[in-house]
């Protein structure tokens, strides 16, 4: 008897009532494929270009805000810190009507003042001198400039002709170092964006509180207007505190 071929004989699975032979068809294995949606290049592109147009249009409105926002800070915390040392001052020396303010503006009085009645109150002094002028270096001895260390910069100077009783004490405060060297409407005072300005009156004192400039919303030569250059603009203090620590729409920022 001639012995079949061996990929013909039967395998016998171990499971009953299963027969497979060797030459049964390969099961065929199916593979399901799930989409995902998803957005075309095209699309992509199309909405960062108008991600990038909505930010060109609202980024500088943003940046204004905060700029604004900054500056107010700033005007502000300035007004607490010399508040609280005019207060310390009265305490030790009495009401700002009896402070002595000297008798000419071309002499040392400014010194004296700022050294008497307000750097020995500055806890967050970093250094006090005679201001320097912009244009040579030289020591000017009508002014004195106080720098804090939070980078503010205050230049103590007297309003007043030679000769006459000083009455008017001006305290022209800075965000930039370099304006230390600029007097009061020095070009390159920007009373709309980087300084400000206190002010004392010995006649009228505010009840020993801090002032500030104001001589009217149409101040022929310092009103807060968009006509007036802003080295000149001395008003926009007063303004800002009148609005209530805003700057407003008509503010001329």
């Amino acid at each position: 008897m001639v012995n079949p071929p061996l990929n013909l004989i039967p395998y016998v699975c171990s499971c009953k009532h299963q027969h497979i032979t060797s030459t049964s068809r390969t099961a065929k294995r199916h593979v399901r494929v799930d989409y995902v949606p998803a957005f075309t290049l095209a699309e992509v592109l199309i909405t960062l270009g108008i991600i990038g147009v909505v930010a060109a249009m609202t980024l500088p409105t943003l940046i204004n805000n905060y700029q604004k926002h900054v500056f107010v800070n700033q005007i502000k915390t300035m007004n607490a810190i010399l508040g609280q040392v005019m207060q310390m001052a009265v305490a030790d020396y009495g009401d700002v009507n009896t402070w002595d303010f000297g008798g000419q503006v071309n002499t040392h009085n400014a010194q004296k003042i700022a050294s008497t009645y307000f750097v020995p109150y500055l806890k967050t002094l970093k250094s006090a001198g005679y201001c320097k002028n912009w244009d040579n270096g030289s020591t000017d001895t009508r002014s004195y400039c106080v720098y804090l260390a939070n980078g503010m910069n205050i230049r103590f100077t007297l309003d007043g002709a030679a000769g006459e009783d000083q009455k008017t004490l001006y305290l022209i405060c800075s965000t930039l170092g370099k304006n230390a060297a600029l007097d009061l409407t020095e070009i390159g005072r920007n009373y709309t964006r980087t300084d400000f300005l206190f002010m004392i009156n010995k006649d009228k004192p505010r009840g020993n509180s801090l002032g500030c400039y104001d001589g009217g919303d149409n101040h022929p030569l310092y009103a807060c207007q968009e006509d007036k250059p802003v080295n000149m603009r001395l008003n926009c203090t007063a303004k800002i505190i009148k609005d209530g620590w805003l700057i407003k729409d008509d503010f001329p920022w």
